[in-house]
């Protein structure tokens, strides 16, 4: 049997590394992805002001950047959104 010349995903070797990477870049552009989604609806929907919108932004980023160093989890930031403010966010 002929080959077609393409190689198949699959058999393409990956490191660990590679996954390393490809999990974080998936991860800054999910948050990247939800911030500009929340700004959006903050200031289109509620009217957000600009300083309020960069004073959220430069929150959400310090949270963030605590996740990525290690202080907090998100397993974390649920169970106070849960228990203390009494909301309780729904996964699909």
């Amino acid at each position: 049997m002929k080959s077609s010349g393409k190689t198949n995903p699959r058999r393409i070797p990956r490191t660990q590394a590679d996954v390393d990477r490809a999990l974080e870049q998936g991860r800054e552009e999910g948050i990247n992805g939800a911030l500009i989604m929340f700004l959006y609806t903050m200031r289109d929907k509620f009217g957000a002001s600009d300083e309020e919108l960069t004073q959220f932004s430069e929150a959400f980023n310090y949270v963030v950047d605590s996740i990525n160093q290690g202080y907090i989890t998100e397993a974390d930031l649920k169970n106070v959104v849960k228990v203390e403010y009494g909301t309780v966010i729904a996964e699909k």
